[in-house]
């Protein structure tokens, strides 16, 4: 993930174990995490987040680490309210190249 330290807080880098000069953070990214409209109500979103995120912790034991995040259409607010009410914060967004602004949502796995 790459961040730009001026718009983080003291607490975000100390979270993250950012060095003054590192842009770059290593984490573990969320991807295509969704439902297909046919088994919409027969798997909850929240067991699915639930596991990746162990899946990730499982990575975690192995490579070591401390945060994975994902990313949300800046306008899918129940998107957005659904990962921050699973322990993901808003850290960053940015207008991608698709010209779609998007929000990254971080979770620090060490505070668990």
């Amino acid at each position: 993930m790459t961040v730009d330290q001026d718009k983080l807080t003291r607490k975000q880098k100390k979270d993250m174990n950012l060095l003054r000069d590192q842009d770059g953070i290593p984490s573990y990214f969320i991807a295509q995490l969704g439902k297909n409209d046919m088994f919409k109500y027969n798997i909850k979103g929240k067991y699915l987040l639930d596991e990746a995120v162990n899946i990730v912790y499982e990575c975690v034991e192995m490579l070591g680490g401390n945060i994975v995040w994902l990313e949300a259409n800046k306008g899918a607010d129940y998107i957005v309210r659904f990962h921050k009410n699973n322990g993901f914060i808003e850290l960053q967004s940015e207008i991608q190249e698709d010209k779609v602004e998007r929000i990254q949502l971080v979770k620090y796995l060490n505070t668990e």
